[in-house]
């Protein structure tokens, strides 16, 4: 992936992780990857992988052509945060879904 497309890539991911309301922290911790790498794939210095981008995108609810190309821009409602939101409980790791939750509560 060339600088350019890495760069556009990590600022949609950082816009989406912002509407949605996680910090970098817990976006990372959620999605299983080390702090230090999330922050080089936001800030263009990294390119995530296949596997990592699928899982960003489930994780965000927006499609991978959204993140590398900015093609069908998202828009979320509060409704659409909270199911979002929801979609990210791993029942596997329930220190996660504390977050969760408090997320949503911050959004009613």
């Amino acid at each position: 992936m060339d600088k350019k497309t890495r760069t556009h890539l990590g600022e949609r991911i950082k816009e989406t992780r912002n509407k949605i309301g996680f910090t970098q922290e817990e976006a990372a911790e959620m999605l299983d990857i080390a702090y230090s790498s999330y922050v080089k794939i936001e800030n263009g210095f990294q390119s995530p992988s296949l596997n990592l981008l699928m899982k960003i995108s489930k994780f965000y609810s927006v499609t991978i052509d959204y993140l590398i190309y900015g093609n069908n821009k998202v828009e979320f409602n509060q409704s659409d945060k909270i199911n979002a939101l929801i979609r990210v409980i791993d029942k596997d790791k329930l220190k996660h879904t504390n977050i969760i939750i408090n997320k949503i509560l911050d959004l009613l």
